[in-house]
């Protein structure tokens, strides 16, 4: 917009974004169904549009709309979503090695362009990864964060975050079995707070993750927080840890790089393919479902915690 671009935005879901766009003179069109989707899109047609952009993999039906009503101006569509996604979807996706040349497959990370060359023989080359703005917290959310870590965890401890939701995929119960596995020593001087949305699921993730919070009460549950908050507690941790099974970028631990705090991460994660191999921080890099390699990631970062910052300069 700021380029002297305007746009028109069609959304299945209503949002708080809306209040940051409207003023700025967007379009907002939030449809409920895909028979909605599909007559918005035949209107819009044969508007001048200079780009179409369709965010993830979930916006096929969009990009199979447009191809049927033969749209001619350039088409991207921005992929995240790794195999289990494809693997479920894939008898209604559309065949993305024979879709129109103005149709563009952009991947969020190399770890996508894999899944997608797994599938369809085509390797994408054009990677777009999320951007995340180095916003600096209100003072509101900055004053809820020292107050939280100071309440649990101290100056001493080693504070550790992690965040998405409870389940197989994002690892929790990895992240659990490391911490069990850990000497008292350690472990009386870690402190680890989860933010996974909602609490209500009861599974054998939640179980692992509750059978910590019983033997060392050195973890706290979060259901959800305001961005603004989340980031705090993340700018005021010493570590994020992403101990995914699957992640094609973490947008997390970016956001986390952002608040210039430092990552413990699978190499399921495809933030793990830009970093560099000579950075230490391929240090905290283990195997995705590696149990004792995270927990001596966790030791390592216990025993930098005082130096990280010369540490990871």
């Amino acid at each position: 917009h700021s380029l002297g671009f305007d746009g028109e935005i069609i959304t299945q879901m209503e949002g708080p974004l809306r209040d940051e766009l409207s003023p700025l003179g967007y379009k907002i069109y939030v449809v409920n169904n895909l028979i909605e989707q599909y007559k918005l899109l035949y209107t819009l047609k044969d508007n001048d549009y200079n780009m179409v952009f369709c965010n993830s993999l979930m916006t096929f039906y969009a990009i199979q709309t447009m191809e049927s009503l033969n749209y001619r101006m350039p088409v991207f569509w921005w992929i995240h979503e790794g195999d289990s996604i494809f693997a479920r979807f894939k008898e209604k996706l559309p065949e993305i090695d024979k879709l129109p040349i103005n149709f563009h497959i952009l991947a969020v990370s190399p770890q996508v362009s894999d899944v997608i060359y797994s599938y369809y023989s085509v390797r994408v080359t054009d990677i777009l990864p999320i951007y995340s703005p180095e916003n600096e917290p209100d003072s509101e959310a900055i004053s809820f964060a020292e107050n939280y870590w100071n309440s649990f965890a101290g100056n001493n401890k080693l504070r550790l975050i992690c965040i998405g939701p409870l389940g197989w995929i994002k690892g929790q119960d990895i992240l659990s079995d490391a911490l069990l596995s850990l000497e008292k020593d350690y472990t009386s001087k870690i402190y680890v707070t989860m933010v996974l949305g909602s609490l209500t699921a009861i599974s054998e993730v939640y179980e692992k993750v509750n059978s910590v919070i019983q033997k060392y009460h050195s973890i706290n549950l979060i259901s959800e927080l305001p961005h603004s908050k989340l980031m705090s507690l993340v700018r005021k941790a010493d570590f994020l840890v992403a101990p995914s099974r699957e992640d094609t970028l973490s947008s997390v631990s970016v956001e986390a790089l952002t608040q210039k705090t430092p990552i413990i991460i699978s190499d399921a994660c495809g933030i793990s393919g830009f970093i560099s191999r000579n950075s230490l921080m391929n240090d905290f890099i283990f195997r995705a479902g590696d149990v004792t390699m995270l927990a001596d990631k966790i030791r390592l970062a216990a025993g930098v915690k005082k130096d990280i910052d010369s540490y990871l300069e």
